[in-house]
Parts: structure tokens; sequence; C-alpha cells
């Protein structure tokens, strides 16, 4: 169970925060300036130069961003995160509902792009930046898994493809900023995640037939409190790196700055600084 909403969370906050051996976050720390250049302009381009008010910039950005999603950093040798391709993972779950471990193979996930914006605000008096996002649904598919331990009271086990859908994900958080030195950092960036409903389809569970059908629909019901158990030390972790990457790259901007480029009136101030 929670191996499928491991992964979603995975796609969600920075793809490879969550699982270690994952290239991203190497790609990322890595980009030279040449390279960041290039993603920034490619990206600024994408985004209608229309006059518009902070708030409408920064929806703007994120109506943007799910192309990017789509898309991809091909200048990075990064491919397409939605679908999301996950080759291979493992876990192993302890919690006061679950104690469960096992593998998944070639697994894929799609909706990570398809979210709906609810808010976002920036208080530039707080220097502080508010979302609200929904993922309607996101489907998981793989052409294996395999688990074993126990679900509730209930020993399980299992093995063949799996489908597993999660309706209604939302996330919530705030980015916070300061002056550091002169330039403008993330101080920090709490994040909540909660799903309504997840659709579970482990084919082979049990062995299949009537009991696979109701482990299936413990799954259903069990799966957002196993998530509620784990997300905690997972969105810490992955809000962390972020914020690293994130303020490694703020360094010599003011606020001012962060404003224009926001707008779209500052970019250039922005790419010059790594030239």
């Amino acid at each position: 169970m929670r191996n499928f909403v491991f992964l979603t969370l995975l796609a969600l906050v920075g793809c490879a925060t969550t699982f270690p051996q994952s290239t991203l976050p190497q790609n990322f720390n890595d980009l030279t300036s040449e390279q960041l250049i290039a993603e920034l302009e490619s990206f600024l381009v994408k985004i209608d130069a229309e006059p518009r008010g902070i708030d409408e910039s920064l929806v703007a950005i994120l109506e943007s961003f799910r192309a990017t999603l789509q898309q991809g950093f091909p200048t990075l040798g990064i491919p397409p995160l939605d679908p999301l391709l996950v080759p291979h993972g493992q876990f192993d779950i302890e919690t006061a509902t679950a104690d469960v471990k096992g593998s998944f193979d070639n697994v894929t996930v799609n909706g990570i792009s398809a979210y709906t914006i609810n808010k976002v605000h920036m208080d530039m008096l707080r220097m502080k930046i508010n979302f609200d996002l929904l993922f309607n649904v996101i489907d998981t598919l793989g052409d294996r898994y395999d688990v074993d331990g126990v679900l509730a009271v209930l020993p399980i086990y299992g093995t063949g493809p799996f489908e597993f859908t999660i309706l209604n994900m939302s996330m919530i958080g705030e980015v916070k900023m300061g002056l550091v030195n002169g330039s403008v950092q993330v101080l920090s960036m709490p994040i909540d995640i909660n799903i309504a409903a997840v659709s579970s389809n482990m084919m082979g569970i049990m062995g299949g037939g009537a009991m696979g059908t109701i482990v299936n629909d413990m799954i259903d019901d069990f799966a957002p409190i196993i998530f509620n158990e784990i997300k905690a030390p997972i969105i810490d972790a992955a809000v962390q790196r972020i914020v690293a990457f994130v303020n490694a790259r703020l360094q010599g901007l003011t606020f001012q700055d962060l404003i224009d480029i926001i707008l779209g009136i500052g970019g250039g101030k922005f790419l010059e600084m790594y030239n």
C-alpha cells in the first residue's frame, strides 16, 4: 500500500527526494551556469508577457510549469516527469496500521501535471507565498508488485500487476522568505499533503478471488491512514533538499529582484548573475 502513495509523493515534491538512487537531484545539483541559464530562458519565454499582478503572475508560472513536467528538462537529460516512470523500487514500512515490505517494477505515474490551482497568493509585506493545489486523479500502473506483511491485523501477501488511483489529493503550503546577508532566501517551507480517497486493484493479492477483493477494499480504507502515518519525515526531507537547492540559486538576489522576475520584467538581471 505504502509504496504506491510513496511513488506519488515522489513525483509531487521533487521526484528524487524520496528515492536516494534517483539521478534527478544529482542532475540539478550539478547544473553548470550555462545549463541553468538555458533552462531559465526556456521556461521564462513560455510565460505570457502580458502585464499582470503578482498573484496572476504566480498562477501563470504554475500553469506554464505543467508543460515543463510533461516535457522534462531536455538540456539536462531529464525525461518527462508526467508520466513518471520508475523502473524499480523497494519498501519496508512499520506503523501502527501496517507492517509490510516488498518491491515494485516498471511503474508509471500519470496525472502529476493535471493539478487545480485553488490558491496562490504572495504577501509582499511579510515576504511569503501561500499555495493550495488539488490533484483530482493520479493513476499509478505497475507491471509487478511483491508484498508481504500485515495490514491492520490481517496477514497479506501477493504478487502481480497493479493499478492504484489517488483521488483528490491536496497540497497546501507556505514559502517564507527573508534577507540573509542581503540576499533573499527561503527561510522555511511548511507543506502538508492529504489524500481524500484511493482505489486499488492489486491483482493476485492473497491469490485473488474473494479474499483478494476484501484486501483491495481494505487498502482503499487504510491507505490514507498509512499515508498520514508516514508523510511527515518524507515531506520534511523533500522540503530540506528543495530549499537548499533554491537558496543556492537565490544568492545575490534582492527581494525586489525576485518580484521583478515573477512579474516577468527582471529575468535578465537574474540571468546576468550567472554569466
